[in-house]
């Protein structure tokens, strides 16, 4: 799931996670990040919404990834261009000091185009897997 590699992105332990999804007034345990993370189901929008906050991204990217989980619930396929034409760009840390975030901000730039073309591909693939499974099911309901 392309939502792990984003929390394996972030470098956060769950703990961690669930501490500024807190400070974001959202509400995201640490439990419910692994159980959810572990799964192959489709996450439910609130959780997309805490996690990727809670990874330090701003609204516009929030958006997009509920655009491609909002796709995916209704069997759509994802545009493989579609992360890219997002501008990704983390968001200050709640309770970081304001000289420990742009040092962070300016380490984690070089590895955006990395992480939007990985992220691209796990979604087509997601997409893709999604879509076979649909299309297996109607089948097999179709035999006599």
């Amino acid at each position: 799931m392309a939502l792990r590699q984003v929390r394996l992105w972030s470098g956060l332990s769950y703990r961690q996670l669930s501490g500024k999804a807190n400070a974001a007034g959202d509400v995201l345990p640490p439990s419910t990040l692994a159980s959810v993370l572990n799964r192959t189901a489709l996450p439910k929008e609130e959780f997309v919404v805490a996690l990727v906050r809670a990874c330090g991204f701003g609204p516009e990217t929030v958006a997009a990834w509920v655009l491609a989980r909002k796709r995916l619930a209704m069997g759509e396929p994802v545009p493989e261009e579609e992360p890219a034409t997002v501008e990704v760009r983390p968001v200050a840390d709640v309770q970081a000091a304001p000289e420990r975030v742009t040092a962070e901000s300016s380490a984690l730039t070089g590895r955006w185009p990395v992480v939007l073309a990985l992220l691209g591909v796990i979604a087509v693939i997601a997409a893709a897997s999604l879509i076979l499974a649909l299309g297996r099911d109607a089948a097999e309901r179709v035999k006599p």
